[in-house]
């Protein structure tokens, strides 16, 4: 035997004449499985060593193992990462082709004449390899989330700006106007959507009709509280004889600069959202999507790296701080010089914070090699 230690649950060690496999007239144990992965287990109980038949799929030889019970971690090191990553290459063409074959499976509609009305609306907007038509409307709204795209870039020029009466910068009416008509398209394009859609439910909770939402959403938000920040301030009715004029209107000033800022928060919070807009290029780009499944796939990965560079981030920051912590090199808590880590380790570094000790420059050469 050699150096692996076969398990003592595996199939092969539980053979009794009972087993239903069994032939009494052969004298012998039937099993309808592959001979050559067969080939691979049997070798196993002779020399200790399990290899893969590189003859076989990899899904079949899993398939095989489990059946024999025995676990793929069993596999010698040189046929293990071989295993491992054709596993999982086809695991994951697997599942791309199990969402492709959902993505064309045919919705179900109403037989009657609203339901073919809602079949060509859904058609029209979702499926532009469906006629010319669908492909057209496809590359108009592709435009609008582009053009929306810069619009929104460009109203962030101050020099495009324009002044208002009272001499405060406010957005360029043009780019107002174009955003005003890309986010009727989106609306409108949305509900079109929402009507020729097959199941409701499940179309509200798509990620993608998710995003649209959020991409509408922040517009209509900045709209009302634009229109109830210009509306009439509420007067009251009857002051209290206790209180005089000055202290009842700076009360009320205070309280109206304390709620504007409180909506300008939120506000600002809602502008986020609008760069949801961007992430709306996926629907009309399968290479998009292609790069948002790799991701997806790779998340385990992903996350060892990101594990990998905040461990080392922190080791390399604790040193950076007590190392400069004497001098005034801008190393103030160890924050600040994971910050610097980072920059350094994933960039060029900006050049804001340094170290000037020479066993500090020796820790900064370290980082970023």
């Amino acid at each position: 035997m050699g150096s692996s230690v076969v398990p003592l649950t595996t199939r092969l060690s539980r053979l009794t004449e009972a087993l239903g496999n069994y032939d009494p007239v052969l004298n012998e144990y039937f099993f309808d499985r592959h001979p050559r992965s067969f080939n691979s287990i049997l070798n196993f109980y002779r020399t200790g060593k399990l290899h893969v038949n590189e003859e076989m799929c990899v899904l079949s030889f899993q398939d095989d193992l489990d059946f024999w019970g025995l676990d793929d971690a069993l596999l010698e090191s040189c046929c293990r990462d071989k295993y491992e990553t054709e596993l999982m290459c086809v695991l994951a063409d697997m599942e791309s082709e199990c969402m492709d074959m959902q993505e064309d499976a045919p919705e179900i509609f109403r037989d009657n004449c609203m339901g073919r009305y809602q079949k060509c609306l859904w058609d029209l907007i979702e499926k532009p390899e469906s006629s010319q038509a669908a492909n057209i409307v496809s590359v108009i709204s592709m435009m609008f989330v582009l053009v929306s795209t810069v619009g929104m870039s460009l109203n962030t020029l101050q020099g495009l700006k324009v002044l208002d009466d009272a001499g405060e910068p406010r957005d360029n009416p043009l780019l107002e106007l174009i955003e005003a008509i890309c986010i009727v398209w989106f609306t409108l394009e949305f509900f079109i959507r929402l009507t020729g859609s097959p199941d409701k439910c499940s179309f509200l909770k798509n990620g993608m009709n998710i995003i649209d939402v959020l991409a509408i959403l922040p517009y209509y938000v900045e709209l009302a509280m634009a229109q109830r920040s210009t509306g009439q301030k509420p007067e009251m009715l009857v002051e209290p004889a206790f209180m005089s004029q000055n202290t009842t209107v700076l009360d009320n000033e205070a309280f109206e600069e304390e709620e504007d800022d409180s909506l300008q928060g939120l506000l600002q919070v809602f502008r986020v959202f609008k760069l949801a807009r961007i992430l709306k290029l996926a629907r009309h780009s399968r290479g998009l999507q292609s790069i948002i499944f790799t991701l997806t796939q790779s998340v385990p990965e992903l996350g060892l790296l990101i594990m990998i560079l905040i461990i080392s981030g922190l080791i390399f920051a604790s040193l950076t701080y007590y190392i400069e912590m004497d001098n005034d090199s801008g190393f103030t808590d160890i924050p600040t010089s994971f910050y610097w880590v980072i920059i350094t380790m994933t960039t060029v570094g900006y050049g804001d914070i340094f170290p000037i000790s020479g066993l500090g420059k020796l820790v900064g050469s370290m980082t970023a090699v």
